[in-house]
Formats: structure tokens, C-alpha cells, sequence
């Protein structure tokens, strides 16, 4: 939960988890983090970013998908420059009333937009874990 400032992206709706949705924070400094982390031995490295799910209030909205990818694209891209493997993961929290279908429906939104984000930011596919 310190990966993510509750507070939420402006103007996006609460979801079952009772806060808006969320942009992540750490960028800024993970390339030096993964230096470190490489230096003491790590190969891998993970991250993830939360997605809820609630069909009534659209969540999860575009916006939301959109920074969502981009970070983990980002985040992939520094981690293998510094010699790590990435672990993306944009987790699509189940949380909710909604039906098996929506739920098919938005990972395969979010599962197709991550992998063009990875691509555009030249993440090399076979060296990740997604």
C-alpha cells in the first residue's frame, strides 16, 4: 500500500476496495534501486499496479488502464537496462458484484493494452515475466 497514494487519480470513482482508483509512485528512483539490486545479487525484480473493477461506475475507467500500463511498461524497461528481469503484473482486483464476464472482458482489455505499452517502450518480451 505505499506503492499508491489512496487519495486517487482526480476525479475517478471509489471501487470496492473503498478508495478511488490509483496511480503508482517509485519511479523515480528505481534506476539506482536497480543497480542496487543487481549489485547485491537480485535478477528479478516485481511490480505491480491495481485495477478494481465495478461495471456500474465503469471502473476500470481508460484513464486508469492507460496509466496503469504505461508505469508497468516504464518500470519494465528500467529494470532490464539495469540486467534485471521484470515481473509486470497489472493485478485486476476480482473484488465486486459483477459476473465472470467483465471480469474476462476487462483483463483482456488491460492484458492487450499492456503489451502494446511494452512494446512501445521496447521491452524486450522474451526477457520478461508477465
Amino acid at each position: 500500500d505505499k506503492g499508491y497514494n489512496k487519495k486517487g487519480i482526480w476525479g475517478t470513482s471509489p471501487g470496492p476496495l473503498g478508495h478511488p482508483e490509483v496511480a503508482t509512485l517509485g519511479l523515480d528512483d528505481l534506476q539506482q534501486r536497480c543497480q542496487q539490486a543487481y549489485k547485491e545479487g537480485a535478477r528479478f525484480a516485481k511490480w505491480r499496479n491495481v485495477l478494481q473493477m465495478d461495471p456500474a461506475k465503469g471502473l476500470p475507467s481508460d484513464l486508469a488502464i492507460k496509466d496503469t500500463v504505461h508505469t508497468l511498461a516504464r518500470y519494465a524497461s528500467i529494470c532490464q537496462s539495469e540486467g534485471l528481469v521484470p515481473i509486470v503484473e497489472p493485478e485486476i482486483v476480482p473484488n465486486g458484484d459483477h459476473d465472470i464476464y467483465y471480469c474476462a472482458e476487462v483483463t483482456s482489455k488491460v492484458l492487450a493494452a499492456q503489451f502494446k505499452a511494452l512494446s512501445a517502450h521496447h521491452v524486450y518480451l522474451e526477457g520478461a515475466v508477465l
